[in-house]
């Protein structure tokens, strides 16, 4: 149902963007190189925004029935 679907990106946005956020972390307390710190934010950010693309994507075209 749409609702399900719906649901699901919702839940898809939140687990991608907690992942982030703990990545984030991670990297700022560990990586010391200011330009390789900068390089691995955006790379996890960048990441974690087509993951969640690909599971919106896919939720969506399971509702569609495509």
């Amino acid at each position: 149902s749409p609702v399900n679907a719906g649901m699901v990106i919702l839940m898809a946005g939140a687990v991608f963007y907690h992942t982030q956020l703990g990545l984030q972390v991670v990297i700022e307390d560990y990586v010391h190189i200011a330009a390789l710190e900068f390089l691995l934010l955006i790379f996890v950010r960048f990441a974690c925004l087509v993951a969640f693309l690909i599971s919106a994507i896919a939720a969506l075209k399971l509702v569609l029935g495509a």
